[in-house]
């Protein structure tokens, strides 16, 4: 799986927001009880995201945004097994 960054946000470093304009957490604490990669879920009822047990507000993530470009991940082909 290949992931274009194109933001990320100054506090929460492990979010990251794809050329899709979906938030994701990336892998952290190997070997701990992080998942390995997965999508925020957005509720429109509180118009926030979920994260770590709280909700982030859409306003509050734009504030703290800014401009990468990068990627994650790698393709299909290039996995040796």
């Amino acid at each position: 799986m290949k992931i274009n960054i194109l933001y990320r946000f100054n506090i929460y470093i492990h979010l990251v927001v794809d050329d899709k304009r979906n938030i994701w957490e990336l892998p952290h604490c190997y070997n701990k009880r992080t998942k390995n990669l997965r999508k925020l879920t957005y509720y429109k009822k509180r118009d926030a995201f979920r994260y770590n047990n709280g909700y982030i507000s859409r306003s509050r993530l734009y504030k703290l945004i800014y401009k990468v470009n990068e990627v994650y991940g790698f393709e299909e082909s290039e996995c040796p097994f």
